[in-house]
């Protein structure tokens, strides 16, 4: 978030900055939350086992280890205060700071290392540094005539697509682009 907020006081007045500010942040909180509505659904119904306990097998059947007890009283600690989501402790945390060749950082890869502290934020950055949105040309992105979908953008997501289409309307917009009405 720090980069949309440098940038959008550089491009906005100040009042107009916080609001973008504040439509990008709810839009990023929109967007975890179906992730982790996701995740929990596809957790339930992935068919995964749980974990074996194995706190008797070191003393042959007899007793506990003490590891069920430590669990029992994490679980009950973590239920009584409430945690931050993946996103709100990530945006609190200190910004990372790429030390060599800019051009050489590879986000999906520091998400890749980053999945075990952050899992369902490390998914949403994958489902979203995935897109290769470099691969369609400009000037059928941001055309102001008419829509035509080649047999290249037919082999998109729909996803993908409609993103590029709403990138261009929002360029059009933005710039006070107005689209050519057929008569």
């Amino acid at each position: 978030m720090r980069v949309v907020d440098f940038t959008f006081l550089r491009m906005y007045s100040n009042r107009e900055a916080r609001e973008n500010i504040a439509k990008v942040q709810e839009a990023l909180h929109e967007i975890y939350e179906e992730y982790v509505h996701e995740y929990q659904h596809g957790n339930e119904h992935s068919g995964e086992t749980p974990m074996h306990n194995n706190d008797d097998i070191g003393n042959n059947g007899k007793g506990s280890s003490g590891w069920s007890e430590f669990s029992s009283y994490v679980k009950s600690i973590e239920k009584a205060s409430p945690q931050q989501s993946d996103l709100d402790a990530y945006l609190a945390e200190g910004c990372f700071i790429f030390e060599g060749d800019p051009n050489q950082f590879n986000a999906l890869e520091w998400w890749k290392g980053n999945t075990l502290k952050c899992r369902i934020l490390s998914r949403m950055a994958h489902g979203i540094l995935a897109i290769l949105i470099t691969t369609v040309a400009s000037e059928v992105t941001f055309s102001a005539g008419d829509r035509v979908i080649d047999t290249y953008l037919a082999s998109l997501a729909p996803d993908t697509v409609q993103a590029l289409f709403c990138g261009g309307d929002w360029c059009q917009n933005f710039h006070g682009v107005k689209k050519k009405n057929k008569v």
